[in-house]
């Protein structure tokens, strides 16, 4: 019986320090930057189907300094960490990736090969990556230099091993499990061996070879390549089904180099990795249904498609799934169908996504409709519920995809919505729910007056085309028919003169503007001019750049000798008058340099504040906060300064649709509660 206990123990314990790779798995590459063609998209935003995302890239500080670096872009490292979090709790797996493209290794030092150990363990520490994948495609550490496929002589790619083995152990000393390990070499440093052994060709052979008992994945870029032999000694091109087929089966099979026999992996080891859509990669693309074809056949569940026989007969049902460069370009529709590989690889693999709760919802209300937008999920279909806030009962609708816009709403109206991931056999819970309020609200102001006028009064006021002798009102006038139009970082002159019966008198003068159209002349800068003196004073102020365009409210208080002690107070001796303005026009046009991309406004600019992506954009955009937003406004307007769009939203995140906006130059500012201003330039394609 103790045996039995101490051998249960021990299985026990190896499965709970054994990381797994999803089976099947469809892997896919993120991309860290933002690109007109394949637009940067939210870590918790790619499709649900995939469930191992390869995150790239780290990148050498220098090509001679190997300490790696990965910083997120566009999102915070506070915000990236709770991303990749979130689809950690989907049973989702996230990997930094190492090198890339442009990148080069080079572990020839055991400087270098320090720094490179240190400083990716403290990247995967940092941000909980659930493994590496060694994507490195320059450098010394992947050549052949002499020696074998079993014992390689070149120093630098002998460290790059120890390198990785020693990551390795750092990992499980930290987190008792295993780090999971994937591989994406170029098929000359794999296949290409068996042509010629140096250099290049077969460069990653020693290191597969050297890490076959920790690899969890090997991927092989299917793209990119040329031509290449099989383990028939037959000569097949990049784009074909034959292609597909027998580079992944020489993985599998091994073959024979002239630096020894290079032992294949198990089928559950490899993935066929592909391009996601044609202008994803300089070659190598395969249309849907040849994809299809060339891994039923591989799998053993359908026909020989092309030329090449496999080996192995009934094919290799154990094959792990499928990588793609990249789930960016996946996800666009200008060169094929959104998300046609995902949508490939369940039909190929028959699986399911889970059907995770959306999340990310938002909305871009007007008078009587409002867009709302959540998370894609990857479901078949959402269940949207919405009610009043003073309703008991919610309104289900179905929609198709992650979006829809709702009419025949209140105006000036609170709503609150939540919406449910409709799977193909099951559904979500709801998620928490959100609350937008219609526009169409009229802005109210406070009450402020003079008690007593049988001293003074405001006689007359003169702005632009406002030119009012109004006399004695008794304490109040109201004005608000007489507007006048202002532009924005110009410097106008108001004229304030008072009547007086009897003797005049020494008056305190205050002018207030509601430049953000809250409804209050409380916030900072919205009171325009003070000054005292005796008759008609002419006094200069500027309208701020960050004033939001449109009709609002002027405040003209004067009161006997001192100023009165808020734009909402009532007093003795003076009097109120209360006026429109019209902002518009140019407020917008302090952006002189159209190249630049943020307003350069001192001390008012907080463009750090908010990230746009994609941008320029031909569909839709993303605005994204870096703290959560609680009725913030969005304005966005043309070069000409006309208001297009109007925004009340709460959240962190706002998609916001192309719709009727025309091809151009746009500009977004955004006012938070706690009045920073955010000025950002848009490109529409």
């Amino acid at each position: 019986m103790k045996k039995m206990y101490t051998i249960i123990a021990l299985t026990f314990a190896i499965t709970l320090c054994k990381a797994q790779i999803p089976n099947p798995a469809l892997i896919g590459y993120w991309h860290n930057w933002s690109d007109v063609n394949a637009p940067y998209i939210q870590l918790d935003g790619i499709d649900n189907r995939y469930n191992v995302i390869e995150v790239a890239f780290a990148v050498p500080t220098s090509s001679s300094n190997m300490t790696m670096v990965f910083t997120p872009v566009v999102v915070s490292q506070s915000v990236f960490i709770t991303k990749v979090q979130t689809l950690q709790s989907q049973g989702k797996k996230v990997l930094i990736s190492i090198g890339g493209a442009n990148a080069s290794i080079d572990l020839t030092t055991t400087t270098n090969t320090n720094a490179f150990v240190n400083s990716m363990t403290t990247i995967i520490n940092t941000y909980g990556f659930d493994g590496i994948d060694i994507d490195i495609e320059n450098g010394n550490s992947i050549l052949i230099t002499g020696g074998t496929i079993s014992a390689p002589t070149n120093t630098a790619q002998i460290n790059l091993i120890s390198a990785i083995k020693q990551i390795m152990v750092n990992y499980r000393a930290t987190h008792t499990q295993k780090l999971l390990l994937t591989m994406a070499p170029e098929t000359a440093y794999v296949q290409g061996g068996q042509s010629s052994f140096g250099n290049i060709w077969g460069g990653y052979l020693p290191i597969i070879n050297g890490l076959r008992d920790s690899i969890d994945v090997l991927q092989v870029q299917l793209y990119n390549s040329g031509s290449m032999y099989g383990i028939d000694r037959n000569v097949y091109t990049q784009g074909t089904v034959d292609f597909i087929i027998a580079m992944t089966e020489a993985v599998i099979q091994g073959f024979n180099t002239s630096g020894g026999m290079f032992a294949g992996l198990p089928a559950s080891k490899v993935a066929v990795g592909l391009p996601a859509c044609a202008s994803a990669a300089g070659g190598g693309f395969v249309d849907t249904a040849n994809v299809k074809s060339a891994i039923n056949y591989l799998r053993g569940t359908g026909p020989r498609p092309g030329s090449y026989i496999l080996n192995q007969i009934g094919g290799y049902p154990t094959l792990r799934g499928m990588m793609t460069w990249s789930v960016n370009w996946d996800a666009v529709n200008t060169c094929a169908t959104i998300y046609q590989y995902a949508a490939n690889y369940q039909n190929i693999f028959g699986t399911t996504p889970g059907c995770s709760i959306t999340s990310g919802l938002s909305t871009t209300p007007s008078t009587n409709s409002a867009v709302l937008s959540w998370s894609n999920t990857g479901a078949v279909s959402y269940n949207l519920q919405y009610k009043l806030n003073s309703a008991s009962l919610w309104i289900t609708i179905s929609s198709a995809t992650n979006s829809y816009t709702l009419t025949g709403l209140n105006t000036c109206s609170a709503y609150t919505f939540r919406v449910q991931s409709v799977c193909s056999s099951t559904s979500s819970a709801y998620s928490s729910a959100a609350s937008f309020t219609t526009t169409g609200c009229p802005v109210t102001y406070c009450t402020s007056y003079g008690t007593n006028t049988s001293k003074e009064y405001i006689n007359k006021i003169t702005l632009g085309t406002i030119n009012n002798t109004s006399g004695n009102n008794n304490g109040y006038g109201n004005y608000t028919g007489l507007s006048t139009n202002l532009t924005g970082n110009t410097t106008v002159n108001i004229t304030l003169s008072p009547g007086y019966i009897g003797s005049s008198r020494k008056e305190a003068w205050d002018v207030y503007i509601d430049y953000n159209r809250n409804g209050s002349f409380n916030d900072n800068g919205e009171k325009v001019v003070t000054t005292t003196g005796q008759g008609t004073l002419i006094k200069p102020f500027t309208v701020p750049a960050s004033a939001m365009n449109g009709s609002t409210r002027m405040r003209v208080q004067m009161k006997y000798n001192v100023h009165a002690s808020g734009p909402c107070v009532s007093y003795t001796y003076g009097e109120v008058e209360d006026y429109n303005v019209f902002i518009g026009g140019n407020v917008f046009k302090i952006l002189t340099d159209t190249s630049a991309n943020e307003f350069k406004i001192p001390a008012a600019d907080n463009s750090s504040f908010i990230s746009i992506y994609p941008n320029p954009f031909s569909l839709q955009t993303t605005i994204a906060f870096n703290e959560e937003q609680r009725n913030t406004t969005i304005i966005i307007v043309d070069v000409n300064g006309k208001e297009i769009r109007s925004i009340n939203f709460s959240g962190k995140q706002l998609t916001i649709e192309k719709g009727d906006m025309k091809a151009g130059i746009y500009f977004v500012q955004t006012i938070d509660q706690q009045k920073r201003i955010c000025y950002k330039k848009i490109i529409v394609q």
